[in-house]
C-alpha cells in the first residue's frame, strides 16, 4: 500500500490527532508527572498520552524550533506546572542530544520520545517495511542507547514483532551488557521470537518477564477514529487506487485471481451506496476493475497502462504529484519496453531503451530512492549486457542494483538480487589479499588522526554511526600509512564494538593491523579508595604503563574507568583484552611518548585561547571565556587540567553532573575554608557561571564544547607532524584553535596548513569497502603517489627551500587520488552508464527471459516516501597536513 500510495500513505496517521486518552493513558501521564518515570518511548503515532498529560494539569511542549521550545519551557517552569517534552522527529532527537541529555531524570522534566514519529507531522513517521529495513536513524538509536545505559527499560503492550527479524532494531543487542528490561505480558500472551536472543545476550537476572496487565482499560474501538479512516480511504485511496493496492497485495500473497474472486461471491459489484467504504466493498471494485484489465487483455502485465491513460479522470490529486505520477510511468514504460526489445531479440534497440531510462530516472528523481523501482531498472539493464556478452559489467550492474535495493530499504529486492549474483562466477574487480599480521614501522610512515573517533563526538545525523566511523576509517587509510589510536578512542563504544569486531564477537585483526595506539610511557594517576569506615580517599600513584604485561587494559582500568576526572564509557572488557592481546603480540605497532611532555599543552593552549581581551559583555563568549579560565586556573593550582573536567564544568556529558555532584567531584576543597581568600572567592565565581550555563544551556553549551574541544584537537603526541582527516565539525574547532598555536617559542610548534579537498564520495560507497578492497586501493599508483608527497611534506618547514612547490605536489596528488576513487567508488545508483555504439550480435537466452517474467513496476499515486536521513559525503582526501613551524637546526 506504501508504494502505491506514496506521501499519501502517511497522511493516515492524521486520524490519531486529538485522541481521547483511555484510563491507561491518563495512568501512564500520572507516572510522568509524578517523577516516577522520567521517559516513555512509544511507536505509537497518537498524541493520547500528551492529551492525558494536559488534563492532569501539565504542559506539553514538541521539542523543535529551538528558540521556541526554550520560551515554552520557562513558561512551563515559572508557572509551576510539570512539564512534558515531545522528542518525535530528527531535528528534536538531534537537539535533545545536543541540550537535554544532562535533564533526563532530573526532575525538571519528562520526555516522550516518538521514535515512529508524530501525527502531527506525517513526514516524520516510520511506518512501512522499507523505512523499518533501513533501521532507525542514527539520532533515534544513540537516544535508545543513553535510555538502555542509564535506566531500566520496561516493554509494556508491546509485540515485539518487529524485533523478529530484526533483534537490534531498539538497540537491545548491542547494548546487552548494560540494559536491564523488563517485559510485561499478559498470561495468555506467548513469547516473541526475540526472547531467546536477548536472555543470552542479556542473562535472566536483566531480561525479566513479567505476567500481568496494565492499569487502566483499553477501548477495543473509537468510533472518531473509524470515521476518519473512511473519510481517509475516500480521500487517498479511491476506487482506482484500491485496484492497485489489491493487485500487489495478491501478488505479494501468490493468490491467483480465481480464489481471490471466490471471496467476492454474494458481495456485487457497485459501489454502496454509504460513504463508509469497507474492504469488501474495495475488494468488489477490484474485480470490477480486475475484469476490466483481463478483458483487455493486459491480465498478465502489471496495469501500468491502465494508470496511466487514467490518471486524469480517475483520481483526484495535487499537480506537482500528478507530475511525479507521470514521470514515473514515463520511465516504467520505458522499462517494459526494453523488456520486450529484449524478448524480440532486439538488443541494440533494448540497450538504447533502458538506458534513457535510467538517465530519465537519475534526472528526474536525484535520488534513487524516491523512486521505488530504480533497482529494477539496473536489473534490466544487466539483463541487456548479459545478453549482449558484456558478462563483467552485467554483474557490476547486477551488484548495484543490489545495492541500490539496500540504499532504498527493499528487503523483496534485496533477495532477489542476491539470487541472481549468486548464480554469477565473475569476481568485479581484483583485490588483494589481507593481511592479518602487520608490517614494519618506519620513522617516515605517514601517521593520520581522525578526531571522529573521539568518543565526544557527535555524529548524530540520520545515518548509522557504525557506518560514518567505518567511512572515516577507510578514508584515512587510504591517505595515510597508519591511523594514530589516541587512548580516548578506546572510550568510542561504536568504534570498538561495531567496526574493529564484527556482529559474532570477532576482532577484525586485519583492521588493527594499521591502528598505532598512542600509550604514554607512564602516567600519574588519581584514583577513589573506600576506607574501613566507609570514607572515600584518593590515591596518587604512578602507572608504569610500558612495563605492563597488558599495558592498554592496564591505561584502560588506571588511567581512565577508574580515575578521578576521566570519562570511560562502559564497554565490556572482553572487547579491550581481545585488542589488548593482539597489541601484545605485535608490541612494535604501540607509539610510545612521554607524558610529561605534552601534558602541558592542553592547559597551555586552552589559557591562551581563553586569554583573548576586548570581548562586549553580551557576547556569550566573553562569560565562557572568563569562568573557563578561571576553573582552569583552580585546576592548575593543585592538580592537572584535563577535558574531562572541562566537559564536566559545561556539563557537557550525556550523563551530566547536577550542581551539587559537580561541586563535591570538582570543588570541595577550594570551596572550603582552608582554602585562601582569593581561591574561595574564584571557585564561588565558578560556580556562579556554571549555574547559569545550566540554566541557559541553550545560550552557551555549543560555545562551552567549542573551547573544551579545540585545544584537544592538536594534543597528540606525535614526534614530528601529522595529518588530519576532518569534517566540518572539526574544520570549526581548526578555525578556533589557530590563533593559539603561535604562543609558544620553539621546535614544538605547529602550523596548520590550508585544507585538502579536491572532491566528495558518498559515505556509503567509503563505509561498505572491506579491507580487502581497501587493500588494493592503497596499493593504487594515485594513492601511493599521494602519500609519498604528503610524507616529504611533512618533513619540511614554512622555511625549508621548495616547500611551497612540494605543497602545491601535495593538492595535485590530492587531486588524481579523488579522481581515481570518484571512478573506482562512484554512487551505486548513479554509476557512469555503458557507452556501446556497436551492438551486434548477441545472444537472448532463457535465463534472460525468465529474469524480466519477474520483474513487476509499482507506481506512487502520490508523492513519494521520503527517506529518513540524508547521506553524507566525505571530502576527499580531506585532510588538515600539519607541519612544524621550525627545526632545531633552523
Amino acid at each position: 500500500m506504501a508504494r502505491r500510495l506514496g506521501i499519501s500513505y502517511l497522511e493516515v496517521v492524521q486520524v490519531f490527532r486529538g485522541v481521547r486518552p483511555n484510563s491507561v493513558h491518563t495512568w501512564l501521564a500520572r507516572e510522568l508527572m509524578s517523577g516516577v518515570c522520567p521517559a516513555i518511548v512509544t511507536t505509537n503515532f497518537d498524541d493520547a498520552i500528551e492529551n492525558a498529560y494536559t488534563e492532569l494539569g501539565g504542559n506539553v511542549v514538541w521539542l523543535g524550533d529551538v528558540g521556541e521550545l526554550g520560551a515554552g519551557l520557562m513558561e512551563g517552569n515559572m508557572s509551576g506546572k510539570p512539564v512534558l517534552v515531545v522528542v518525535a522527529n530528527g531535528p528534536a532527537f538531534s537537539t535533545f542530544l545536543k541540550y537535554f541529555t544532562v535533564a533526563l531524570g532530573a526532575g525538571q522534566v519528562v520526555f516522550l520520545f516518538k521514535i515512529h514519529g508524530d501525527c502531527k507531522d506525517a513526514k516524520s513517521c516510520i511506518d512501512t517495511e522499507r523505512q523499518r529495513l533501513q533501521g532507525l536513524p542514527s539520532f533515534v538509536t544513540s537516544v535508545l542507547n543513553l535510555l538502555l545505559r542509564r535506566t531500566t527499560m520496561t516493554f509494556l503492550g508491546f509485540s515485539g514483532t518487529d524485533l523478529a527479524t530484526h533483534p537490534n532494531y531498539i538497540r537491545i543487542i548491542s547494548s546487552a551488557d548494560v540494559a536491564n528490561i523488563r517485559w510485561l505480558l499478559r498470561e495468555s500472551d506467548a513469547e516473541p521470537d526475540c526472547f531467546p536472543a536477548f536472555r543470552e545476550k542479556l542473562g535472566t537476572e536483566r531480561f525479566q518477564v513479567i505476567r500481568g496487565s496494565m492499569v487502566g482499560t483499553i477501548n477495543s474501538s473509537d468510533k472518531t477514529i473509524e470515521e476518519r479512516l473512511n473519510q481517509w480511504a475516500i480521500n487517498y485511496v479511491g476506487s482506482l487506487r484500491a485496484v492497485l493496492t489489491i493487485h500487489d497485495l495478491c501478488q505479494e500473497a501468490k493468490l491467483p485471481t480465481a480464489d481471490v474472486e471466490k471471496l467476492l461471491v454474494g458481495y456485487g459489484t457497485g459501489v454502496p451506496a454509504s460513504p463508509t467504504i469497507k474492504s469488501v466493498s474495495l475488494l468488489a471494485l477490484f474485480t470490477q476493475h480486475f475484469r476490466r484489465l483481463s478483458n483487455a487483455g493486459q491480465r498478465e502485465a502489471d496495469p501500468v497502462d491502465f494508470v496511466a491513460t487514467n490518471l486524469g479522470t480517475a483520481l483526484t490529486i495535487s499537480t506537482n504529484s500528478q507530475e511525479i505520477i507521470t514521470n514515473e510511468v514515463r520511465i516504467i514504460n520505458l522499462a517494459r519496453k526494453s523488456s520486450k526489445f529484449v524478448k524480440a531479440h532486439r538488443l541494440k534497440d533494448a540497450l538504447e531503451t533502458i538506458r534513457e531510462a535510467i538517465l530519465m530516472r537519475r534526472r528526474l528523481f536525484t535520488d534513487s530512492r524516491d523512486f521505488f523501482s530504480a533497482y529494477k531498472l539496473l536489473i534490466v539493464y544487466a539483463v541487456v549486457l548479459d545478453a549482449i556478452g558484456l558478462e563483467k559489467e552485467a554483474t557490476i550492474r547486477l551488484q548495484d542494483a543490489k545495492d541500490t535495493a539496500i540504499l532504498a530499504g527493499d528487503s523483496t529486492g534485496i533477495e532477489f538480487t542476491t539470487e541472481l549474483l549468486s548464480t554469477r562466477k565473475i569476481d568485479i574487480v581484483p583485490v588483494k589479499s589481507v593481511a592479518h599480521v602487520p608490517g614494519p614501522v618506519t620513522e617516515n610512515d605517514l601517521l593520520v588522526s581522525i578526531p571522529a573517533f573521539d568518543n565526544t563526538v557527535v555524529l548524530h545525523n540520520g545515518f548509522s554511526n557504525a557506518s560514518l566511523l567505518r567511512a572515516h576509517l577507510n578514508r584515512a587509510l587510504l591517505v595515510g600509512d597508519y591511523v594514530a589510536f589516541a587512548p580516548n578512542y578506546f572510550n568510542n563504544r561504536s568504534l570498538i564494538t561495531e567496526v574493529l569486531f564484527d556482529s559474532e564477537g570477532s576482532l577484525r585483526t586485519e583492521i588493527l593491523c594499521f591502528l598505532r595506539p598512542l600509550l604514554p610511557l607512564s602516567q600519574v594517576c588519581k584514583v577513589k579508595e573506600k576506607q574501613a569506615d566507609g570514607k572515600e580517599t584518593v590515591k596518587t600513584f604512578t602507572l608504569d604503563i610500558r612495563a605492563s604485561p597488558n599495558p592498554i587494559m592496564a591505561y584502560r582500568l588506571n588511567c581512565q574507568v577508574n580515575m578521578v576526572g576521566f570519562l570511560a564509557e562502559i564497554i565490556p572488557d572482553e572487547f579491550i583484552a581481545k585488542i589488548d592481546a593482539f597489541y601484545q603480540a605485535h608490541p612494535h605497532l604501540i607509539y610510545w611518548y612521554d607524558y610529561n611532555a605534552i601534558g602541558s599543552n592542553y592547559p597551555r593552549r586552552l589559557l591562551n585561547l581563553t586569554n583573548v581581551v576586548g570581548i562586549p559583555e553580551e557576547d556569550p563568549r566573553h562569560l565562557v571565556y572568563s569562568a573557563m579560565k578561571s576553573f582552569s586556573e583552580l585546576c592548575l593550582s593543585d592538580s592537572y587540567l584535563t577535558r574531562s573536567k572541562l566537559y564536566d564544568f559545561g556539563d557537557l556529558f550525556e550523563d551530566g553532573l547536577s550542581m551539587a555532584a559537580f561541586e563535591k567531584k570538582h570543588m570541595t576543597a577550594w570551596l572550603s575554608p582552608e582554602a585562601t581568600p582569593e581561591i574561595r572567592e574564584k571557585a564561588q565565581y565558578v560556580m556562579k557561571c556554571r549555574a547559569i550555563f545550566q540554566k541557559d544551556r541553550l545560550k552557551y553549551a555549543d560555545l562551552l564544547k567549542l573551547v573544551a574541544d579545540s585545544p584537544y584537537l592538536l594534543n597528540m603526541p606525535l614526534t614530528f607532524s601529522f595529518s588530519m582527516c576532518a569534517d566540518d565539525n572539526e574544520m570549526e574547532l581548526v578555525e578556533v584553535i589557530k590563533p593559539s598555536l603561535a604562543e609558544n617559542d620553539g621546535v614544538e610548534q605547529t602550523e596548520i596548513l590550508d585544507y585538502l579537498n579536491a572532491g566528495q564520495i558518498r559515505v556509503f560507497e567509503l563505509a561498505r569497502l572491506d579491507m580487502a578492497q581497501l587493500v588494493t586501493f592503497r596499493e593504487s599508483k594515485e594513492a601511493v603517489s599521494f602519500r609519498n608527497a604528503l610524507r616529504v611534506l611533512n618533513k619540511m618547514t614554512p622555511k625549508t627551500p621548495g616547500f611551497v612547490e612540494t605543497q602545491e605536489s601535495v593538492v595535485q596528488a590530492g587531486k588524481k587520488l579523488f579522481e581515481f576513487l570518484y571512478k573506482e567508488l562512484p554512487d551505486v545508483d548513479s554509476r557512469p552508464l555503458l557507452d556501446v555504439k556497436n551492438v551486434g550480435g548477441g545472444v537472448v537466452k532463457a535465463k534472460h527471459i525468465a529474469i524480466l517474467e519477474k520483474i513487476s513496476f509499482t507506481v506512487n499515486m502520490s508523492s513519494p516516501i521520503q527517506a529518513v536521513f540524508d547521506i553524507p559525503r566525505f571530502e576527499i582526501p580531506g585532510i588538515f597536513p600539519a607541519v612544524k613551524r621550525s627545526l632545531k637546526e633552523e
